[in-house]
Parts: C-alpha cells; structure tokens; sequence
C-alpha cells in the first residue's frame, strides 16, 4: 500500500541509513490514545493473566534486565524472575487499580510501551485543502517533509491497520480482553480515535516485541536511544519538500538522492500554494 508519513526533522537520517524511526505508544499526541470504557471490573487473576503474556516481551526483559542487573543477565534469568514474581506483580497492580479508578487505563498505555512501537502514516488519497493541516501539524509548519512509501500490509515483523474514527470509546467486556497484541479487541482499540481527529486519514505500522524478537535499538541525532525499523530503497516512492523548507534542507536531499542509484527512481517535489484555493500544489524538482 502507498502512504505518506510527514516529517519535521530526521527525513535524512531515514533516507541516508534506510531506519524509519519509531516512537511508544505513550508518546502519541493524542490524550485519548488507548482509552476505552469496561463492563465489569478486572480482578486480581485477570491481572495475572495478562501479566503471564505480557512479561514474555523483549522491551519487557529489556526493562527488567536494567532494573536488576544484578538478578538478571540472561533471558533465563528472567524467565525465573517472571515466574517468581508474577503473584506479586498482579496484586500491586490489582491495588493500584482499586486505588485509581483509571488505573486500568493508565496500565493497558504502560503494556503498549512494553510490547509495540509504532509509527503514523497517512493515506495518500488525503484531500489537498486537508494535507495542509497534516504540513502544519506534522512538519513544522510546512517547513518539514513528506515521504512516500511503498509498504507490505504485514511483512512478518510488522503490520498495517487503518484508524478508525467513532464519538466514543471502545468498550470491553473486562481487561481479560487484552492479554494479546494480536486479540481483535486490543486492536480496536489501538486503532480507535475520536473523530476530531478523522482529517488525518491515518494508517498506522505496529511493529510488535517479543522476548524471541529482533528490533534496532540505537542513539538518534538528539543522543537519545531509539527504536528503528528497516526499510528497503525501493520502498520509497517519493520526497516531498514543505512550501517553507528551507534551501540548504532540500540541497542536502537532493543530493543524497542524486548520489544514491538505489534512489534514481525517487521523484522529488515542492509544495506551492494553489494559485486559487486555500490548499497546496505540487512541483517537480529536476534532479
């Protein structure tokens, strides 16, 4: 499928080393990310349950591994921790919920950072008056970037899903209902938004963790580890330069595509203003 994904820094570190960045959950700008109403409240054994799936992540070893690193060494070692402390873990969590009304909520987000990374997409079908909301909101005010790629639906180490738009949240029976990534409920609602926000038109990629999975983890430009996803050359479609972009920003993409032969089939192009209508306007850039 043909998406874009808008840019405000990064674009050439994406193009230079193939990596797509991608974020946690919890970094989303939208509040309302993975809330939901229940029917019945959650007891200590389902916490358990969901515990018992949840701790075999490999962003949840990672974790752990930091936090005692004395214990912890090696995936067996955390196995025995696992198994050693999972009734103690479901009942902080089973005390804390009881404590909080929403902590259900606030622990379903924690487990989304345990077991997925994510990145945001948009259709490519987008109506050009509505693209200029995406430019101004996801790419620094139009002086950011727009990529467009060529991505399989599910290539085995992630998946596609189109975002849903409804008034209210999506409601479950109990939290038993989300002791999978791959359940339909725990989907629906990682893939549920208020429809404030249906100008997006977004798909979004969730690359799942596992205690057996491979992801890159690795310093960004800000010195911060990040999780990237590999990312074939001929997977980008397009670069596309925002109308404020500046000069020295587009000569430095140019030329990498220029001296990159596995990008010579990339088109580049700037936004313009619509010589009529409050929307944007595409021109070829000769490389």
């Amino acid at each position: 499928m043909e998406l874009y994904r808008y840019f405000s820094s990064h674009v050439f570190q994406t193009l230079n080393e193939n990596q797509l960045m991608l974020a946690k959950p919890s970094t989303l700008n939208d509040p309302f990310e993975a809330c939901f109403n229940y029917k019945n409240k959650p007891t200590e054994s389902t916490f358990r349950k969901i515990l018992r799936k949840q701790l075999t992540t490999y962003a949840s070893y990672l974790e752990h591994k930091k936090q005692f690193p004395n214990e912890i060494k090696n995936k067996n070692d955390y196995k025995e921790h696992c198994r050693n402390n999972l009734e103690a873990y479901a009942k902080s969590y089973y005390e804390e919920y009881l404590k909080n009304p929403n902590a259900e909520v606030i622990r379903f987000k924690e487990i989304q950072d345990w077991t997925l990374r994510v990145s945001c997409f948009t259709a490519t079908s987008t109506k050009p008056e509505k693209e200029v909301l995406m430019w101004s909101h996801y790419a620094n005010k139009h002086q950011g970037f727009r990529i467009k790629f060529e991505l399989p639906e599910n290539n085995g180490k992630f998946f596609i899903k189109k975002i849903n738009y409804k008034e209210r949240k999506t409601e479950i029976d109990s939290l038993a209902q989300l002791d999978i990534v791959t359940k339909n409920t725990h989907m629906k609602i990682l893939t549920t938004k208020s429809s404030i926000w249906e100008y997006e038109n977004e798909y979004r990629m969730f690359f799942p963790y596992t205690l057996d999975g491979h992801y890159i983890v690795k310093k960004g430009v800000d010195d911060k580890f990040r999780s990237y996803c590999p990312i074939e050359s001929n997977q980008v479609l397009a670069v596309d330069f925002g109308l404020n972009c500046k000069e020295s920003e587009i000569s430095k993409i140019v030329n990498l595509i220029k001296n990159r032969k596995d990008y010579n089939h990339v088109k580049l192009r700037r936004a313009a203003y619509h010589p009529t209508d409050y929307a944007l306007q595409y021109e070829a850039i000769r490389v």
